[in-house]
Formats: structure tokens, sequence, C-alpha cells
């Protein structure tokens, strides 16, 4: 996955909120730690770690349409992080890097296409 990805998906689902009937059903979601729940277009938007920084840039390019957001520990340095605990040239040869994920306690890989992305926030 990447920031990007997660944001369009957000931002997709902010929209089309705003299409359907007002006031129908609240939603809930939970997405790489982060949450949020809308209904009537009011959107809380709940991010912690990653989803952190998720959440900040959907604020950010959708303000009218979030109500509130909440951060836990959020990301905000990901690419100082990423720099400092990883042999970026070498991801970069490889393009793939083993990373441990924490949420599923194991090692995942990560596609060196997602440090790059991270450059763009």
């Amino acid at each position: 996955q990447s920031l990007t990805r997660i944001v369009q998906h957000v931002e997709q689902m902010v929209a089309a909120s705003m299409e359907e009937r007002r006031g129908r059903h609240p939603r809930f979601y939970f997405y790489f730690h982060f949450s949020y729940s809308g209904s009537d277009n009011i959107w809380c938007l709940i991010g912690s770690s990653f989803g952190g920084l998720a959440a900040t840039v959907v604020t950010q390019r959708q303000p009218d349409c979030v109500h509130s957001l909440v951060l836990l520990a959020p990301a905000f340095d990901a690419k100082k992080i990423w720099r400092m605990n990883q042999n970026i040239e070498q991801w970069k040869i490889d393009g793939v890097l083993n990373h441990y994920n924490p949420t599923t306690q194991k090692e995942e890989p990560v596609d060196y296409g997602f440090y790059q992305d991270l450059q763009s926030y």
C-alpha cells in the first residue's frame, strides 16, 4: 500500500457519502490504523500511526467534509523514520524490503514505491 492509495480510498468514501441520501446510515471504517465514521456528510476522521498521516492529508484536501480529526501518534516523520531505520540505497536496488509489521506481527514485503510515494507528502 501507499499513502496515496489510502488517501484516495478515504476521499472516495467521503465523496460517495456526499452523493448518498443524507442521514441514512452512519459509516464506520477501519483501515491501516485509520478509522472514520460519517453521516449527514459530517465526518470524524481518526488516525493512528500511518493512518494519522493519511487522515491529516484527507483533512487538508477536503476541509469542508471533515468535522473533526483525532490523531493518535501520527507518523508525521515517516520519511525520516524510514531513512533512519532502513538502508534506503539497498532497498532501491532490491526493489523490496522485508519489514516487521506490528499489526500483523510478521515480516511483510514493502515495495520501494512505498518510500518513493512518501516523498510527495
